[in-house]
């Protein structure tokens, strides 16, 4: 029974360390951060030259280095200035979440695959239908280059709806979808320069004109398709 009850345990290390076992064989030890790494890998961290690591690289090892081979490791620091990672909405990820060190040099995010964690949203369909070529010209989906985006998004993030002014994350507009009220071919969306409201709403002008019988300074202008906006800037 006791060397059941042995095998069992060895067997339950291997399944809790996972890549370690196959790693590193059977002087494998059960890790829960990546912190921990270095308490192991201390000295390959103190005698590291290319780069130096003392005093300018973390002591988390997994921020850099996978664990199912130790080399090829990321190339200098994050351009914290350049991409964000320490803030905003890439924050929660480590490093070979999003570089593929098998793509070569990370400078420059040349080995960046967005595309790991953009799927779904990040398709070509629903990319192709935010990008129209009355907006942007120069777009193009590119399916064999994962990182063609950081062209037009080098720092990751793209121009937010303005909430505060007209909400669709919230509210009787919420869900829908950015032209179903901008129409590419009315121009610039700055401002909503480009909104059509009458597009989706059932505003034919003698319903509208009988619901602002009562409304001073009314006017049903069918040559300004966002005309709304005026009294009901926020779309109530």
């Amino acid at each position: 029974m006791t060397r059941h009850l042995i095998v069992m345990l060895a067997m339950g290390l291997a399944v809790a360390v996972g890549a370690c076992v196959r790693d590193h064989g059977g002087e494998a030890i059960e890790v829960q951060t990546d912190a921990d790494c270095v308490a192991c890998h201390q000295a390959d961290y103190d005698g590291a030259t290319d780069p130096v690591h003392v005093g300018v690289k973390p002591t988390t090892c997994g921020n850099c280095h996978r664990t199912d081979a130790w080399q090829p490791a990321l190339d200098g620091d994050h351009p914290e200035d350049a991409f964000h990672i320490t803030t905003g909405a890439h924050q929660p990820f480590k490093c070979l979440e999003c570089h593929d060190a098998s793509r070569g040099s990370s400078v420059d995010g040349a080995n960046t695959i967005c595309a790991w964690c953009h799927t779904g949203a990040h398709d070509q369909d629903q990319m192709d239908y935010l990008h129209p070529p009355q907006i942007v010209p120069d777009y193009s989906y590119q399916p064999d280059q994962p990182n063609f985006c950081l062209t037009c998004h080098p720092d990751g993030t793209a121009p937010k709806h303005p909430e505060q002014n007209f909400p669709i994350q919230s509210g009787h507009h919420r869900g829908i979808q950015c032209y179903d009220c901008h129409n590419p071919a009315a121009g610039p969306n700055t401002n909503g320069g480009n909104v059509t409201c009458l597009a989706c709403h059932e505003h034919r002008q003698s319903k509208v004109d009988d619901i602002h019988g009562d409304v001073g300074n009314y006017r049903y202008d069918a040559s300004n398709p966002d005309f709304c906006r005026q009294c009901h800037p926020r779309g109530r």
